[in-house]
């Protein structure tokens, strides 16, 4: 993975008191493939994450968020250009070498990733995978690490008598618990969580999130949660970034995207999302995202908007306060006026 920085501030999320924990400015991912045009997966995003918040990072499949969360772990592989700025409390992560970075992997960030059953070693009970990270980057001696690993199990809800138990022994629901508890192991400043409760039942859906809340509550950790699945971002998240076609659609909090989307993809998203007490009203979104191995002209959603006008064709509509906290990225959005901005 080829990395350049790019330190100088972006637009991004209006700032607040307090410094960012997380902040992400200008990130360009792009992919070279062998004799075919690049890849330009992540086109210039910025996002600003406190302690304790619950933030998710929401689009369709493809969409970029996978990309930008791996380069947020310095985990794309070798074809990749990461370029822009990503820093955790106050430190240049892209400014490290690869002995640097991971040494604030799973210290400062750590990743809970989608499949438990293909994160866990097959051939190694949980305790010894959740010791192994505490001794590599936490620096534990083992007896210490085996305690600390205990109390990590109880704390996700894992009987100790299943600390010895082999993941093709657990249930889904209790290996994703244990994925969490290793992520947990080296006390991260940042958890990132990529759908973390992909084929697991509704009951245990609710179990694991209500654990994140708990321990984004008791411990100050910020959250960053990518998924496709709106209701649990209405239920969990306190604020939330859609991408699209590998760039921010809109970013607000949970309850002002859902009350009032300022962004056209935002508001058919939406309406595409199952509703239990409107059944019958999914309205899929016609058409498809833009191919990124070639530039992007005007608006990347024009071709897929209901309410696109000829500006959207020839300029590419920027990332705009119109709101208190809120962003949009479309040429509908007026400026606020000087009070609501206030």
């Amino acid at each position: 993975m080829t990395l350049a920085t790019h330190p100088a501030p972006g637009p991004g999320s209006p700032p607040r008191e307090d410094p960012a924990l997380l902040e992400i400015r200008d990130l360009h991912v792009t992919f070279e493939r062998r004799g075919r045009a690049p890849l330009h997966a992540v086109q210039g995003i910025d996002l600003s994450i406190q302690a304790r918040e619950r933030f998710a990072l929401v689009g369709e499949s493809g969409c970029g968020k996978s990309t930008s969360i791996l380069a947020m772990m310095g985990l794309l592989p070798a074809n990749a250009e990461v370029r822009g700025s990503i820093r955790v409390d106050g430190v240049e992560m892209l400014a490290c070498e690869e002995r640097e970075r991971r040494a604030h992997r799973w210290t400062d960030v750590a990743m809970v990733f989608q499949s438990a059953m293909n994160s866990l070693n097959p051939v190694q009970p949980l305790l010894a995978q959740i010791v192994e990270p505490m001794v590599a980057h936490a620096f534990l001696d083992r007896r210490a690490a085996r305690a600390r690993a205990r109390e990590l199990l109880g704390l996700v809800g894992i009987p100790e008598r299943r600390a010895d138990s082999y993941p093709h022994e657990l249930s889904g629901g209790m290996r994703q618990r244990a994925a969490l508890a290793m992520a947990l192991s080296c006390d991260p400043k940042v958890l990132i969580a990529d759908e973390p409760t992909t084929a697991l039942d509704t009951m245990v859906q609710a179990q694991i999130f209500q654990l994140l809340r708990r321990l984004t509550e008791e411990l100050g950790i910020a959250v960053v949660l990518v998924t496709h699945d709106l209701p649990v971002v209405m239920d969990f998240c306190d604020r939330a970034a859609v991408m699209y076609a590998g760039a921010i659609a809109e970013c607000a909090s949970v309850r002002e995207l859902y009350a009032r989307p300022r962004h056209p993809y935002t508001r058919l998203l939406l309406a595409a999302s199952p509703d239990i007490e409107r059944p019958d009203q999914i309205h899929p979104i016609p058409g498809v995202p833009p191919q990124l191995d070639r530039p992007v002209v005007g608006c990347r959603f024009r071709e897929r908007c209901d309410v696109a006008i000829e500006r959207c064709r020839e300029q590419e509509p920027p990332l705009t306060l119109v709101g208190v906290a809120h962003e949009a990225a479309c040429w509908h959005n007026e400026p606020p006026s000087e009070g609501a901005a206030a």
